[in-house]
């Protein structure tokens, strides 16, 4: 099973997704888009993962979710990856704060203990908007684009099955972690 642990974001972001989608399409990107009911911040990626181990990932959930407090976290504009010059994902932002950066750090320390492969690549809190099918420069069309920050309220760690389709991706919640519970050995 492929999977992931994330953090699922409110409705009030979708109209800022949509608005940079729009504003892609009218410019005529070539992209596949994120659908706004997949919408989510992914915390760590698994990848493919045999489901005898979903056990190990709800004890490793179950004791860095208790150890966790439910915090806020708030939008930050639109950038890209790798950069908006030579853009293949469009994306929204969020501000750093240290209750997400201690529940990566916990979560990555809980997976590593249990013989995970390390994530190699750096956190970078984020909605993925798009896709994109050719990359061309995005500094005139996405730079200075204004979005009303979006400040939210995390309260559980999910971790989802992602399975891929012709149509594109289904996630579909596998486990719902509350931030804040008494920690569980495991």
């Amino acid at each position: 099973m492929r999977c992931f642990w994330a953090l699922e974001v409110p409705r009030t972001l979708w109209g800022h997704v949509e608005r940079v989608q729009r504003l892609l399409r009218r410019a005529g990107v070539a992209a596949s888009w994120t659908r706004p009911e997949h919408l989510h911040l992914t915390v760590r990626f698994l990848g493919e993962q045999p489901e005898e181990r979903l056990g190990e990932l709800e004890a490793v959930g179950r004791r860095v979710a208790g150890r966790s407090r439910p915090f806020e976290l708030e939008s930050d504009g639109v950038g890209a990856f790798p950069d908006l010059g030579r853009p293949r994902v469009v994306w929204i932002g969020f501000r750093r704060s240290q209750e997400l950066e201690e529940l990566f750090g916990a979560l990555e320390g809980e997976l590593r203990l249990r013989g995970f492969d390390p994530e190699m690549r750096p956190f970078r809190p984020h909605l993925t908007v798009a896709r994109l099918k050719e990359s061309r420069s995005l500094r005139g069309l996405l730079t200075g684009l204004e979005l009303e920050a979006v400040r939210f309220a995390v309260r559980e760690l999910v971790l989802f099955r992602s399975e891929l389709h012709p149509t594109g991706a289904r996630y579909s919640a596998l486990l719902r972690i509350p931030l804040g519970l008494q920690d569980h050995p495991g």
